[in-house]
């Protein structure tokens, strides 16, 4: 049970600091609103992980 709590970290990180730090370097996001690097790391990661409506047909992020 001790990886659960450093597994919990780690991504809390990545999905906040370091997320928003590679978002200003690449210019994802231009002006900070309520969209900032560290909710679009978390939009694409948390729709990646769940690409399932719920009357079980997959789901795209974006359309193909």
């Amino acid at each position: 049970m001790k990886m659960v709590p450093k597994v919990a970290s780690g991504m809390q990180t990545v999905l906040t600091t370091t997320a928003n730090q590679l978002a200003e370097k690449h210019q994802l996001i231009v002006r900070q609103r309520k969209f900032t690097g560290e909710t679009l790391a978390q939009t694409l990661v948390f729709g990646w992980l769940t690409p399932v409506h719920l009357d079980g047909q997959p789901v795209a992020l974006a359309p193909s």
